[in-house]
């Protein structure tokens, strides 16, 4: 219960009291509740992002008395999610709206690897909003965002360069996740923040354009590839539109939103990239929108090429009663092209397969059936596939010695005729075990009688 209550009883103060005199009362309460949970409550994220107060009260015991009560609450704010950045960014705004020079001596005092340890034995206001910075710091490197991160770079400009020790180890630890945030910093206004960057790219060893677009991340290389549209990075041009026919859909789509951010500056790269995949000139009146298009229409074209050979072939196969090796080239389809859009004409024959796989594995069946429903979800065949799917929940159930008939009234009621004989072997387990039990109740009466009468007779015998 720890777990839960903790957050709940914080919430419930806070928001079913009107006065501020009130919400304040109320605010102590919680905190107290919270404390005498101990670490457990502690730990358990409060909802920041929905309600500033609850960051600060996660924040509170930072200026506690009791180090314990401090690593609790350092714990805590360092280990906050994604969901928690607005929060963070408000608390970030007003800290710097106080003064910097205490707390910034304090940290530049404190340089080691790791300074939370000494500023954690010390007590006193400066030195909980030196782990405030600190934990809000390592907050953002756990979220591992791009948004995060921007926020986390941002802070190189703050307490005079204080931060910069604990931020590039922070940076260091994201390694690949930081690298959009550290480009798109070579905007900022702040000079500390772009010297900042630069350094840690070079750290990171991200010096080149080719060089950022090394990882493994498909969101990360999305992102890289819209901060060098934002930079308009005519350096990096060349690489971004490399990209913008990809297989992975979510870098294809970022590179070309990143090509469309540089304007009429890619006109020349565009106009070049599309006379080597056509081999023809485009017209000279034709604007940076159009070579784009054209360029575009082709980079689909040639990809797609073999995507639809791939789905004639597994068609082919669907039509040779191989179903097995229809999915399978079906399956390549979708890994490549998730939207195509004769994506519906492999409707049947994973529909096929899943029949063909009913008596063997119920749950690769229902797989497959799932994921024919998810091709065609209004098409013709969609309610008979989930009548299969329903019927094979039932069974699944039911392998696994749980009575519950209501997947097969929900298959019957969607014309899956095998539903309507499952239903009644249900109605009449039922029924024998009502009987059964009506027959023991009985027996169970009868022989209760039976040995009061038999007692009855011994006292009366003994009489």
């Amino acid at each position: 219960g720890k777990r839960w209550i903790g957050p709940a009883v914080f919430k419930v103060g806070l928001v079913s009291h009107k006065s501020f005199q009130t919400v304040k009362l109320s605010i102590a309460l919680c905190l107290a509740a919270l404390v005498s949970m101990g670490p457990e409550a502690a730990a358990t994220p409060l909802g920041p992002s929905e309600d500033p107060i609850a960051l600060n009260v996660v924040i509170a015991p930072l200026g506690d008395s009791d180090p314990s009560a401090r690593r609790r609450a350092f714990d805590a704010v360092a280990s906050l999610g994604p969901a928690a950045l607005p929060a963070v960014t408000e608390e970030l705004a007003r800290l710097r709206r106080k003064p910097s020079t205490p707390t910034s001596t304090l940290l530049k005092k404190s340089r080691t690897d790791d300074p939370v340890e000494g500023l954690l034995a010390r007590s006193g206001d400066v030195a909980a909003t030196a782990l405030t910075w600190i934990g809000l710091a390592r907050a953002l490197s756990h979220m591992a965002t791009t948004p995060a991160v921007r926020v986390l770079v941002a802070m190189a400009a703050d307490l005079n360069g204080a931060l910069r020790p604990e931020l590039s180890r922070q940076v260091r630890a994201l390694g690949d996740r930081a690298v959009p945030a550290l480009l798109e910093a070579r905007l900022n206004p702040s000079r500390d923040v772009r010297t900042f960057a630069t350094s840690m790219l070079e750290t990171l060893e991200k010096r080149a354009a080719s060089d950022t677009v090394q990882t493994k991340s498909s969101a990360v290389l999305a992102d890289v590839l819209r901060a060098y549209g934002l930079l308009r990075d005519l350096d990096a041009l060349a690489i971004v539109l490399s990209f913008a026919n990809a297989d992975r859909t979510p870098v294809r789509l970022a590179a070309r939103d990143a090509v469309a951010s540089y304007g009429p500056d890619a006109t020349g790269k565009l106009r070049e990239s599309l006379v080597s995949l056509t081999g023809k000139q485009a017209p000279e009146t034709w604007s940076a929108v159009e070579l784009r298009k054209a360029l575009f229409d082709a980079y689909d074209e040639v990809r797609l090429h073999e995507v639809v050979a791939l789905l004639d072939d597994g068609l082919a196969k669907q039509r040779e009663g191989k179903l097995d090796e229809a999915a399978a080239m079906f399956d390549r389809v979708l890994a490549r092209q998730p939207l195509l859009d004769r994506r519906r004409e492999m409707v049947v024959g994973y529909v096929g397969y899943a029949e063909s796989l009913e008596s063997q594995d119920l749950v690769a069946a229902l797989s497959i059936y799932r994921k024919a429903l998810r091709l065609d979800p209004q098409g013709d065949r969609a309610k008979g596939i989930e009548a299969s799917i329903a019927y094979l929940e039932g069974r699944a159930l039911e392998d696994r010695g749980l009575v519950d008939p209501e997947p097969y009234r929900r298959a019957g009621a969607m014309g899956y005729g095998r539903a309507e004989d499952a239903v009644a072997r249900f109605e009449q387990r039922t029924r024998e075990r009502t009987t059964l039990m009506e027959r023991l109740a009985v027996a169970a009466g009868v022989l209760t009688l039976l040995i009061s009468a038999g007692v009855l007779l011994r006292r009366k015998a003994a009489e």
